[in-house]
């Protein structure tokens, strides 16, 4: 998934010292590298400016024409490696309602509770009604 593992390089050049040769190769591992980058830079929260550029790589995500399956489709790609990951540190949850809606997150719900937990998928929605 060149576009991808491109997108991410260019979004977040900090990933140079993250990614390996032949990682190309496995993109939800490269996507899930940001997690741990955004784990490193949030001291004890993250800057604005980094909640931004997630939050505008994530709606690039969004944008990009749906794959036939989930090694191809970015949507997944990104839901599975960035997405559910901020669920589980609290450093990072704060960030869910910027790219997820209220809405969002209530039709998710299933999936979610699933994949996170219940308590943390509330816990993110909470943050929802605080105007977070």
């Amino acid at each position: 998934m060149k576009i991808l593992y491109d997108e991410v390089l260019r979004r977040f050049p900090e990933m140079e010292l993250w990614v390996d040769e032949g990682d190309e190769d496995s993109i939800y591992v490269v996507v899930g590298y940001i997690k741990w980058w955004l784990v490193s830079v949030a001291n004890p929260t993250l800057p604005d400016e980094v909640v931004s550029r997630v939050v505008d790589f994530y709606r690039w995500c969004m944008e990009q024409p749906r794959g036939e399956t989930a090694s191809d489709d970015i949507a997944t790609i990104v839901v599975v490696g960035l997405l559910e990951e901020r669920f589980e540190n609290d450093a990072l949850l704060p960030i869910i309602p910027q790219l997820m809606s209220r809405e969002e997150l209530l039709q998710a719900r299933d999936y979610l509770t699933t994949w996170v937990g219940a308590d943390r998928y509330q816990a993110a929605l909470q943050l929802t009604d605080r105007g977070m």
